[in-house]
């Protein structure tokens, strides 16, 4: 189709069981959308399903890809009960953070909840798993607690090591201890 529409380039206003089936093996895109409007592609319509299914098990079932977005790859902007729902079976993880980015997650909006709510998963193992020397931070980036392999280390705002605890319960603290004290 060529030349410029006054409103869509393709209609489809039936009850078909499949409006656009694409069947064969193309050497490229089923579907290439190069235009520069506002949207790609766009969902409107109220479905019983889903807006977007892939029901067929391909490698991917959403790649994106070599590109450069002004701000987010996928922007979730909708007031559904939930934002992302991952269910299934995966053999690996629901997911997996591969990039080199500067952090894997940033929570910045306002929760009623705790931020990170791991009360009703059911775990085989931990529900949360750091590697040696990774740390724990409150507070920001002060306040820490870091595992070494052999030792916890705690320390303050300043970053100064305040306590360590050590595989064989050994502990050593810089200031004073108190006992039966009230913290």
């Amino acid at each position: 189709m060529t030349g410029k529409q006054s409103e869509q380039d393709i209609e489809l206003n039936t009850a078909s069981p499949a409006q656009i089936q694409l069947d064969g093996a193309p050497t490229g895109q089923s579907i290439l959308d190069n235009t520069t409007g506002p949207h790609g592609y766009q969902v409107m319509g109220k479905h019983t399903g889903a807006d977007i299914e892939d029901a067929y098990g391909s490698p991917i079932a959403i790649e994106i890809q070599n590109a450069m977005h002004a701000s987010e790859d996928i922007n979730d902007n909708t007031t559904s009960p939930i934002g992302i729902l991952l269910q299934g079976a995966h053999a690996t993880a629901d997911i997996e953070f591969l990039a080199a980015s500067s952090s894997a997650q940033s929570f910045l909006g306002t929760y009623t909840n705790p931020v990170s709510d791991y009360r009703s998963a059911t775990a085989k193992s931990a529900a949360i798993a750091l590697a040696a020397n990774q740390t724990v931070c409150f507070g920001g980036t002060s306040n820490c607690v870091t595992y070494n392999g052999t030792k916890y280390e705690f320390t303050n705002s300043s970053g100064t090591n305040i306590m360590s605890l050590d595989n064989s319960g050994n502990v050593v603290i810089k200031g004073t201890l108190t006992p039966q004290g009230s913290p």
